[in-house]
């Protein structure tokens, strides 16, 4: 239902479309398409904080301390991180001559950005208006999904409006507003909006951060009926909430959960600490969104109520509604329910300034469970106007300052100049409203030594400027995400168009709309001069001084804040590196394979062509999202074929060939080239499978398919990049060594398996031995032929296309022996299997219970798990959340085991007060047992059944893959989009409870539970 929200998570299309993506245990960088108006080409990489709640973590060595384990997926980008600046250079001032007496000149004019202050214009599609009561409202009409409506709530308010003693109270009352209003006392408007089938739970439905508070709902439109509920549901917390005594007492054992899992962990406190940082000096010091827990305790229904309405009155508040409903109606229902709010008293409203310090700051995190080092820099930016002409242009010229950079820094990367095992990054990202940074994260033996060496490239572009070439390069970049984001605009679905709304409101960007934002913006990056350009990005580096932060779990494993003083003052600017030449292609075409078999498919309308080496392409034809194409590729085998111990291995062994050359090329020319392309493909090995995935543009889709035959065909692997892998497996390690989210993972695969074949970690014996050799040898033998290989690709490109294009590089590509997965699994041990992990005593403890059930893979059942998993979570989320007062998270996963052995597995979570854990483990197993004894009441079913149709009725492209690739394990008989609405209808409650007895009945099961 709630979070937290420090950072921003803008993710940068840009870099996507110049990466190849790899299999790796890092989700924190992921990289995706332009968010907003073409104007936000940026990523974050400050910490994460908010609580837990996947059963398996992840790690992400590349960020700020997010500390979460793996999935066996691991099909994550590689990307990293930024740099830092100095002072500006004096300006030359004419030699002197011998005809003439030097005359001092007046030195130029000092840079000054342009601060064009004009509106850009409005995209006539979105209707802006304003009540009389003064709230604003933001309407559109829109196709895709369909069937669909996504309405906000945004209100002018966060932490930093806060007081010191009600620290926390912006975040208290965010929860407070699902537990009663005047029209839904209690817990009765979680239950009505349930019915009609709007999906609630925490991190799902509402945010607050330094500056704003936000609340979302997704309904679905047919009946028309649930439009009219979900206004009155948002209208009543927007004015009429209920702050029942019994009700804050409650929830506040709920929000000291949460504020454990964002606090007490060792992501949390190196969190906290990054915010102390990044806010000191600031207004907004001292206001962290989550609160304290003295502030929590001992905030009444008093304090509640006289901040509530004192923030949130209609001149404060925006509505923003985007769906399959006229915006006639939609307007007539803003009038409705919000017009009738009283007025209220406007609160006080000033501009945050934020005065940057132009010295470096340089400071030691230290936490024991953090488990690996690295150091993190950031670079301030000012806060620009980006709804103004001016602040447009100074947005666009940042981006490319930081694709120049960016590119440069990857360039010295690969010429050996940096002394970080990772790909360096450089990358924009918001802290808050009105904290704006380049930022980055590195590894490595000496981070000190690579501080100096990233500085160094830092000033290098400072002091010589960017040159003509790298303002093409970086332009064409550039324009190939623009244009990757004019494709697509027809396909902008409800939400991404809601959080352009909510970012005007809470931002004022830009909101002219893709079409007209494409033609402004092309026009400036043909405008830009290197001139221009350099002084803008000597200006930045001048205004504000490096905040150096280096991360660690002791400080023994860091250089002091001394040595990074040293490493900052090293730093020097050397010449200008020579342009790099670029390589017109990845490859020459091969000569095409002719088809065994081709022909239509009557799977979802499609096509299909046999190779005589085994494989086979499938495709569908999808204007889901205009303008791109989606492919994923699956072999069966997996790492159950590799050696006991390997498994923990192969991830490493594909992020060690994503990184390398390919076929005669450097990793640096790949990357020159795929720079103007939005071709990415990453790799994968699983359990019993192992593959590819990627995505392009439907210009591009070629060069998809070129990279998906190189990384078959030629795979290498390149020093870089066996020494960056050779360090994820080092930092894995470590964390599961010292880190109680990943020992509670590992833990999991000890109760569960017990084997080598399984260990999810690197053993140190592994790492010590491990060569490059070995992670080729290991990425080959699963990924270096086919022999089954399905190639599913989606999209909007036509079939003729695919089929030329599947000629010429799968049909191909080498045979490979005709073999399958192997069956390593046990059976799931009988009885109860516990494990036990020592957490700190004030952080939240976590209980995880496995079960998993043997059966048949059906239409049917998988529709009854969604079901399931649905009815579990509520009851659970309702128990011992909304009534116990005891748990922030508490929820049940369930997904299907397609191979070895078809069933189904599930985990159950619950954080909650450590206090209270005996209360909550017998509530959790009595909720298990009634439902697999009785199965769902009607109402838990019927609210289930709605819930999951409201999910069944988003189809995306990778709904259809997902599809297509399942024919590997259960043949045609598939649960495709329509088929699942279809099982849906005809779906009983006795089903559900029939799969909720074979998972929880007599069977086995694991329970992990970390506690002090």
């Amino acid at each position: 239902m709630t979070r937290v929200r420090i950072t921003a998570l803008l993710v940068s299309a840009l870099l996507a479309a110049a990466s190849v993506s790899c299999s790796s245990d890092d989700p924190g960088r992921g990289q995706g398409a332009i968010s907003g108006d073409l104007a936000q080409l940026s990523a974050t990489q400050t910490p994460q904080q908010e609580a837990p709640e996947q059963a398996e973590p992840s790690g992400d060595p590349g960020t700020s301390g997010a500390q979460e384990p793996p999935s066996d997926s691991e099909k994550a980008e590689q990307t990293e991180t930024p740099e830092k600046p100095e002072q500006t250079e004096t300006p030359e001032t004419p030699e002197e001559t011998e005809e003439t007496e030097a005359v001092p000149e007046a030195p130029p004019p000092a840079y000054e950005p342009d601060l064009d202050p004009a509106p850009l214009p409005v995209d006539p599609s979105v209707r802006i208006g304003t009540l009389d009561n003064g709230l604003t409202y933001y309407l559109r009409h829109n196709e895709k999904p369909g069937e669909n409506l996504v309405l906000r709530l945004l209100v002018g308010v966060g932490s930093v409006n806060e007081t010191e003693d009600g620290a926390g109270i912006a975040h208290f009352i965010e929860h407070m507003l699902f537990n009663g209003t005047e029209a839904y006392p209690g817990n009765s408007l979680d239950a009505t909006l349930r019915y009609i089938g709007v999906e609630l739970g925490p991190d799902l439905n509402a945010h607050v951060s330094h500056d704003e508070t936000a609340f979302e709902v997704a309904v679905n439109t047919d009946p028309a009926a649930n439009v009219a509920i979900v206004f009155h549901a948002l209208s009543q917390m927007a004015h009429a909430a209920v702050f029942d005594a019994d009700a804050v007492a409650s929830e506040r054992g709920v929000v000291l959960d949460e504020m454990r899992g964002v606090r007490e962990s060792s992501s949390g406190h190196i969190s906290t600490e990054f915010d102390r940082v990044y806010t000191q000096g600031t207004p907004y010091e001292g206001h962290d969104p989550i609160g304290t827990a003295e502030s929590v305790e001992s905030t009444t229904p008093e304090d509640l109520r006289a901040f509530y309405e004192a923030w949130y009155v209609p001149s404060n508040m925006a509505v923003v509604a985007v769906g399959d409903w006229s915006v006639d109606n939609l307007e007539a229902l803003v009038a409705e329910y919000f017009g009738p709010i009283p007025p209220g008293e406007p609160p006080p409203s000033a501009p945050i300034e934020v005065i940057p310090d132009p010295e470096p700051s340089t400071h030691v995190i230290t936490d024991a469970g953090q488990g690996f080092s690295y150091i993190s820099l950031d670079i301030p930016l000012p806060r620009l106007d980006t709804g103004t002409v001016g602040g447009e242009r100074l947005s666009t010229m940042e981006q490319l300052i930081e694709v120049m950079v960016l590119n440069r820094l990857t360039d010295a990367y690969h010429r050996g100049e940096l002394r970080q095992v990772d790909r360096p990054s450089f990358m924009s990202f918001d802290h808050n409203r009105a904290l704006r940074y380049y930022g980055t994260n590195w590894q490595g033996d000496e981070l000190d030594a690579a501080l100096t060496d990233y500085l160094s490239v830092l000033l290098t572009a400072r002091a010589g400027g960017f040159t003509a070439n790298e303002v093409a390069r970086a332009a064409d970049q550039f324009d190939v995400a623009l244009q990757f984001e004019l494709d697509r605009a027809a396909a902008t679905q409800d939400r991404e168009y809601a959080q352009r709304y909510e970012d005007h409101f809470f931002h004022g960007t830009d909101l002219s709309g893709i079409e007209a934002g494409f033609e402004r913006i092309s026009a400036l990056l043909e405008g830009f001069t290197p001139t221009e350009l350099t002084e803008h990005y000597r200006w930045l580096m001048a205004r504000a001084g490096p905040i150096v932060i280096a991360v660690g779990p002791d400080p023994d494993s860091l250089p002091s804040t001394d040595d990074l003083d040293a490493a900052l003052e090293t730093a020097s600017a050397g010449p200008t590196p020579p342009d790099e030449a670029d390589i017109d292609s990845l490859m020459q075409a091969p000569r095409p394979a002719d088809e065994t078999a081709s022909g239509p498919m009557a799977l979802l309308d499609g096509y299909e062509w046999e190779f005589a080496n085994g494989a086979r392409v499938m495709f569908v034809e999808s204007d889901i999202a205009k303008g791109a194409v989606n492919l994923e590729s699956r072999s069966l085998g997996g790492w159950s074929l590799l050696e006991p111990g390997d498994r923990a291995l192969a991830p490493r062994a594909v992020e060690a060939v994503l990184g390398s050359g390919r076929r005669g090329l450097a990793r640096s020319q790949i990357d020159r080239f795929l720079e103007e392309s939005t071709a990415s493909l990453g790799a994968f090995i699983t359990e019993t499978t192992e593959g590819f995935e990627g995505a392009s543009g439907t210009a591009d889709v070629e060069t998809l398919f070129q990279l998906l035959h190189l990384l078959v065909t030629s795979p290498q692997v390149d020093e870089p990049a066996f020494l960056q892998a050779l360090n994820e497996a080092e930092v894995h390690t470590s964390l599961a060594e010292v880190n109680p989210s990943w020992q509670a993972w590992v833990a999991y695969h000890e109760a569960r398996f017990d084997d080598a074949w399984h260990r999810p970690v690197a053993t140190r014996q592994q790492i010590e031995s491990l060569t490059a050799d070995d992670l080729l040898s290991i990425y080959a033998s699963r990924l270096g032929s086919v022999h089954d290989m399905v190639v599913a690709v989606v999209g909007d490109i036509d079939a003729a296309e695919i089929g030329r294009l599947a000629r010429l590089y799968v049909g191909t590509l080498p045979a490979g022996e005709d073999e399958s997965y192997a069956d390593r699994r046990p059976p799931m041990p009988e009885g109860l299997v516990r494990r036990d992990i020592v957490i700190d005593e004030d952080e939240s403890a976590l209980l995880e219970i496995y079960h998993e059930s043997q059966s048949p893979s059906a239409p049917l059942e998988a529709v009854a798990a969604d079901v399931l998993e649905v009815a579990l979570s509520e009851r659970l989320f309702s128990v011992a959340r909304e009534e116990l007062g005891a748990s922030y998270t508490a929820a049940a996963l369930i997904d299907p085991i397609l191979a070895p052995r078809p069933g189904y597995e599930s985990v159950i979570y619950v954080t909650l007060d450590p206090e209270r854990l005996d209360e909550i483990y017998a509530t959790v197993l009595a909720i298990v047992d009634d439902l697999a004894v009785n199965g769902p009441t009607p109402e838990e079913f019927d609210q289930a059944a709605a819930i999951v149709a409201t999910d069944y009725s988003k189809i995306s492209n990778y709904d259809l893959l997902g599809v297509l690739v399942d024919r590997l394990f259960v043949g045609d008989d598939l649960l495709t989009p329509e088929r699942r609405q279809d099982e849906l209808a005809r779906l009983t409650s006795a089903e559900v409870q029939f799969l909720a007895a074979a998972l929880y009945g007599e069977g086995g099961r694991i329970e992990i539970v970390s506690s002090p």
